[in-house]
């Protein structure tokens, strides 16, 4: 388990640890805990969303685009710091669905992560194929026939805001592994909830 994190702000860099995350369909690493928990004087478990996880929703759903930045950098550091010398052929992460709110943010953040890692994105190949009402059943797909080829045979770093149960990551990885016949992938997510049990 990782420590608490402290109060800080940003420019968030590499954290001190990482969180180990996997699915059937993925392996990869969490850069926070989804929430921080603390015992108080008198004995009470008090739980709190990470400073990490606060900043990622404010910046996702929050409308706090001026975010963009100390987010992108602390997956850029993550990516670098985590994964070494991996042979990246570029970087996407799980499509929302187009009408949702927060559709333009996640587009930018991983633009900006492949900007600031030099990877190229990859974004603009899969698509949300269900409107995201259904979290235990997404479903992906090709933007067009034609961006196959970007994917094929790729070796790809797929980049999350955050792990809770893993249902989306999964079906997302699926898909990039089935469909899009991608040569392998690594995960790195923002924030992971705890596992049931794990303190």
């Amino acid at each position: 388990m990782c420590p608490a994190q402290p109060e800080f702000t940003p420019p968030f860099t590499a954290p001190p640890c990482a969180i180990g995350i996997a699915g059937p369909q993925y392996r990869g690493l969490a850069l926070f805990q989804h929430i921080d928990r603390a015992v108080t004087a008198s004995g009470a478990e008090t739980t709190r969303r990470s400073a990490f996880a606060d900043l990622l929703y404010r910046y996702r759903f929050g409308g706090e685009s001026s975010l963009l930045s100390p987010v992108a950098r602390a997956f850029a550091a993550g990516a670098g710091s985590l994964f070494p010398g991996e042979p990246f052929d570029g970087v996407l992460m799980p499509p929302p669905p187009v009408d949702r709110p927060d559709y333009a943010g996640a587009i930018r953040l991983v633009t900006e992560i492949s900007r600031l890692t030099g990877l190229p994105t990859l974004q603009h190949a899969a698509i949300r194929l269900d409107d995201g009402a259904d979290r235990r059943a997404p479903r992906f797909g090709l933007a067009a026939a034609a961006v196959a080829p970007l994917l094929k045979g790729r070796h790809v770093l797929v980049i999350t805001d955050m792990v809770r149960s893993g249902a989306t990551l999964g079906a997302f990885c699926g898909f990039l592994r089935r469909t899009a016949g991608v040569s392998g992938l690594q995960v790195l997510a923002g924030t992971a909830m705890p596992r049931r049990g794990s303190t």
